[in-house]
């Protein structure tokens, strides 16, 4: 286990606050057109997860430290629906019902705190719904962007440039800077 930055000491605090909110979630929906092989995303999830310390992590709190501890997934389980007929003619209000019922807290305490679902047709075979919904404590704006190449790259079995280093890295940085005299004295 190791310390949490200080951005998500903030967030695992006013989480507490309210253990059964959803505002420190992140999803979005996807339109997928074309075949998908819901295998091999599961495989993309799982690499993809197991890849990034953060989206494989726990938050606990011990003998009163905050902490992250990193867990394997073993296997990501993507949740399928299928879509009823007569959804695209309500396709705005279909999206709200499913993002609504599709979000919810996330328990900080297992992995990951990531979640997906596969909504599917089956008089449209080539048209796909994906919901993607993440906490904020393991993802930000920009790294959403870098989640979501590194899926789909990882879903075509395209191979990903290896990381030069991880989240612990960086936190070990920022805690040295917070403490130097440079930060102290500023």
């Amino acid at each position: 286990p190791f310390p949490l930055a200080s951005a998500q000491q903030r967030l695992y605090v006013l989480q507490q606050m309210e253990t059964t909110g959803t505002a420190y979630n992140m999803h979005g929906a996807f339109l997928i057109k074309g075949e998908l092989n819901t295998e091999q995303l599961e495989i993309a999830f799982t690499r993809l997860i197991n890849r990034h310390q953060p989206l494989h992590s726990t938050f606990v709190e011990f003998q009163g430290e905050l902490l992250q501890q990193p867990a394997t997934i073993d296997h990501f389980v993507l949740d399928q629906q299928l879509l009823t007929e007569g959804y695209a003619a309500n396709s705005a209000d279909w999206l709200n019902k499913a993002l609504t019922s599709f979000i919810r807290p996330f328990d900080l305490s297992r992995a990951p705190l990531v979640r997906a679902q596969l909504w599917q047709s089956k008089e449209i075979s080539d048209l796909q719904i994906l919901l993607i919904d993440l906490h904020h404590l393991i993802a930000d704006g920009l790294s959403i962007n870098l989640f979501l190449h590194e899926l789909f790259a990882l879903y075509e079995q395209a191979p990903l440039i290896p990381l030069r280093a991880n989240y612990r890295h960086f936190i070990q940085q920022q805690s040295a800077w917070l403490n130097s005299n440079e930060f102290v004295n500023a």
